[in-house]
This record gives C-alpha cells, structure tokens and sequence, in this order.
C-alpha cells in the first residue's frame, strides 16, 4: 500500500506533495492508522510506470474519482544560453 499527500486542483485532479512507499511499517512507517492518514491523503494499490519522453518532465497526480495516480508530461524550460547554442546549430546546418 502507498500513502500520498496531494492539493486538490480541481474535482477530480490533485497535486502530489508526498508519497510514502511503506506507510505501516514498524520501524519506518509513519505512526499513524489508516483513517489518520486518509484525514490528509490517500491510500493507493500501486504507482504507474514513468514514461522518458526528451523534453518533457513527469509530474505525478492523484485521480480522486478512481483513487488511482497518473502522470502528466510538462516541457522542461530550456535555459536560454541553451536555447541559443542549438539555434546556432540549427543556422550552422543550412
């Protein structure tokens, strides 16, 4: 079982915050019973696998309908002394 801690974005959508892969364990568990933790998060069977997708970050979310996590795939601001270098790369190839 996994816990995650997330901010609601919107009726069904919320932002992941924290997540715990072993929330009951003895030793390095979180202390608290599961009514406690559903108090601020969720209880959820399993994470889906990450995708690489050049660009792009993963950003995990929490599906409050189903209770189940997904990703959503943002670009990765390039900085822009990168940003320049590939134009010039670019013009250098034509």
């Amino acid at each position: 079982m996994i816990y995650v801690q997330f901010t609601k974005e919107s009726d069904n959508k919320a932002h992941i915050e924290f997540i715990h892969y072993m929330p009951f364990d003895q030793v390095h568990g979180l202390g608290k019973t599961a009514q406690e933790l559903l108090e601020k998060g969720a209880l959820v069977e399993s994470e889906p696998k990450k995708e690489f997708r050049p660009g792009k970050q993963a950003m995990l979310f929490y599906n409050t309908q189903v209770n189940e996590l997904f990703y959503e795939y943002v670009d990765i601001p390039i900085p822009e002394e990168h940003g320049i270098a590939q134009l010039e790369k670019t013009e250098d190839l034509m």
